[in-house]
């Protein structure tokens, strides 16, 4: 039976969320890509259409930060692959 946190546990929780990580890129949409490739397909990624997938980048977007954001999305599918080709099966009754 699990117990729910103190007041002062949730505050310094909530204190060091707003001062530590608000500035950070750690909760972006990306990070959580890289970190985790299967659970965001399973949460945004096949929620998004073609359209949105394939949106054009910005006009202020270098080369460099292109060619960062493919290897990104390369390693990113081969995780997601990878992480298909491991799910068990369902077994199919008979």
């Amino acid at each position: 039976m699990s117990r729910k946190p103190s007041k002062p546990v949730q505050n310094r929780r909530y204190f060091y969320f707003e001062n530590f990580l608000k500035d950070s890129s750690y909760f972006s949409l990306e990070e959580m890509k890289l970190r985790e490739p299967s659970l965001y397909f399973e949460l945004v990624d096949r929620f998004r259409t073609e359209k949105e997938k394939n949106a054009p980048f910005g006009p202020n977007m270098s080369l460099v930060d292109r060619m960062y954001h493919n290897i990104d999305e390369l390693r990113f599918q081969q995780a997601l692959d990878n992480f298909l080709d491991e799910a068990p099966e369902e077994e199919e009754e008979e």
